[in-house]
């Protein structure tokens, strides 16, 4: 069967404090654009994964794999292999939840195949990965906790342009770094703000309130992230340009064009 595992964009991400089990709460806006990782999953005798791509990590720490086993162990169905083919198109690291997206289209896939209430499959996506409860349904929505608090809204109609980087930020690092300062934390209501500015077109507003509470540890690290993303929000099309999850890829949300998925 095959498969697409769409990626996302952060129009607005805070974070909160730390919680008790090591992971952070958050508080975002989240929205599905039209760039995906194609998967060819099948039943098998033997466990399989091939890919197109070059991943830094071990087949035992993938998220493919930390989800079909997070789906045998909660489930009790563990009598199956699969055989998954990856043909990888989101960037790997750039802060658009590829790997998060691939994991939610396996949980998906299994899911429907051993009909997993929806409730089940959101408890299992939560224990696989802090995005992948949003990727398993996606659209536009207000993410909060450690990314296991869905608020789905109607689906929002942008144009987006994704300015990948061919460098990383280690996520650990990031959320370190904002652990150690102090800073401001911006209002709850701000996300469904940007969202109703969004639907509008009220593009000033809208302007104001994009934010991505990683960028001043990112823009430290690497000065260009900064100057590039100056330069892109002075594009005329632009209405905001933004640093996507914990890096390293850009967006710029534009004021005419096509749906983005």
């Amino acid at each position: 069967m095959l498969i697409k595992a769409y990626a996302k964009v952060n129009l607005f991400l805070d974070v909160l404090d730390k919680r008790q089990d090591g992971m952070h709460n958050i508080l975002s806006l989240m929205h599905t654009i039209n760039l995906y990782d194609t998967l060819y999953l099948n039943f098998s005798d033997k466990e399989h994964f091939e890919t197109d791509a070059k991943f830094d990590c071990l087949w035992e720490k993938n998220s493919i794999k930390k989800a079909i086993e997070t789906f045998k162990r909660l489930t009790g169905y563990t009598d199956f292999n699969l055989s998954i083919r990856l043909i990888k198109r989101i960037p790997f690291a750039g802060g658009l939840g590829g790997s998060s997206a691939d994991a939610a289209a396996v949980l998906r896939f299994l899911g429907n195949t051993y009909n997993i209430p929806e409730k089940d499959l959101l408890l299992i996506s939560s224990q696989t990965g802090s995005d992948v409860p949003f990727m398993l349904n996606g659209g536009t929505a207000i993410v909060s906790g450690k990314g296991d608090v869905i608020e789905h809204l109607e689906k929002l109609i942008l144009n987006i342009k994704i300015h990948p980087q061919d460098f990383q930020l280690k996520t650990p690092e990031m959320y370190k770094f904002l652990d150690e300062i102090q800073r401001k934390r911006r209002s709850c209501d701000e996300p469904l703000k940007l969202y109703e500015f969004l639907k509008k077109n009220n593009v000033d507003a809208a302007r104001d309130l994009a934010f991505n509470a990683f960028e001043q540890k990112a823009f430290e690290l690497f000065p260009l992230l900064k100057k590039l993303k100056i330069d892109y929000s002075a594009m005329p099309e632009c209405i905001f340009c933004l640093m996507s999850g914990s890096g390293s890829s850009l967006f710029s949300v534009l004021k005419k064009g096509g749906y983005d998925g």
